[in-house]
C-alpha cells in the first residue's frame, strides 16, 4: 500500500489456505486529493525466483470527505491471477484538516481561446493572521 508521493507499507505475509488477513497502515500527506494504490502479491517460494507474481491492483482518489467502512471493491487483475473475482474489503477514513472550511468538485470555465467548461476540485481554506 501507498499514498502518492509518499512512503509504502509493505503487509505480513497470509498463507494460501486461509487469505484473510488484517492490516492498518497510516499515511500523512499535504495533497488534498491524494491517490492510494494498493497492489497484491503471489510470493514465489522456488530459489531462482526473483520477483514476486502481481495478482491485482487498485487506485483509489479520496477526497477529505470520504468516509467508507466494510466496503467490497474490485480488484483490477493481472495474467497471473486465474480467479473470475478478486475483491478487497477496505475501511478507508481520511481525516479533515482543521483549517479546511469547505471542499468539492465544481465546474470552472477556462482562460484559455476556446473558453470550455472544466470539472476542477476546489478546496477553501482558513488561513489565520496572527
Amino acid at each position: 500500500m501507498e499514498v502518492e508521493g509518499g512512503e509504502k507499507y509493505r503487509t505480513e505475509h497470509a498463507e494460501a489456505g486461509k487469505p484473510v488477513w488484517e492490516s492498518l497502515a497510516e499515511f500523512s500527506t499535504n495533497q488534498i486529493l491524494p491517490i492510494i494504490k494498493i497492489q497484491l502479491f503471489m510470493e514465489n517460494p522456488g530459489l531462482l525466483s526473483l520477483d514476486d507474481n502481481k495478482l491485482g491492483k487498485l487506485s483509489l482518489q479520496i477526497d477529505p470527505t470520504f468516509n467508507k467502512t466494510n466496503w467490497w471493491i474490485d480488484m483490477i487483475k493481472s495474467k497471473y491471477t486465474s480467479n473470475e473475482q478478486l475483491k478487497v474489503k477496505l475501511d478507508v477514513r481520511m481525516e479533515k484538516p482543521q483549517n479546511l472550511k469547505m471542499c468539492g468538485w465544481c465546474y470552472a470555465r477556462e482562460k484559455n481561446v476556446w473558453k470550455t467548461w472544466k470539472r476542477r476540485y476546489y478546496a477553501l481554506v482558513q488561513k489565520n493572521d496572527n
